[in-house]
């Protein structure tokens, strides 16, 4: 079985967020992924939360699931299956607003 480590970045994959934001991994997602800041707005979440499969950030995805709905056994099932998933790519096909102040 393959060890359930993060993934490290390659160095192309630190030139620009896998979140394919058009931003450096180091200003995007990462600050959120280290707990430097906190998603301001739902698409930071979303797009923080894909980095943080791509990369295989168990800690920040059990964080990042609101209480109510973090099923228990989370951590372990995320340990168990992460490294199955290729993830590819994220496209975000439109937003409404989407400022700081609105509700997800």
């Amino acid at each position: 079985m393959e060890e359930n480590k993060e993934r490290i970045p390659t160095e192309r994959e630190i030139s620009l967020c896998p979140c394919k934001s058009q931003l450096n991994y180091g200003i995007c997602c990462r600050p959120f992924h280290f707990g430097q800041e906190k998603p301001k707005t739902a698409e930071q979440l979303m797009r923080s939360r894909y980095s943080a499969y791509f990369f295989r950030k168990v800690d920040y995805l059990v964080e990042t699931t609101h209480p109510d709905t973090r099923a228990p056994g989370l951590r372990e099932e995320l340990q168990k299956t992460i490294h199955e998933a290729n993830w590819r790519f994220l496209t975000i096909l439109a937003k409404m607003r989407g400022g700081e102040l609105d509700k997800a």
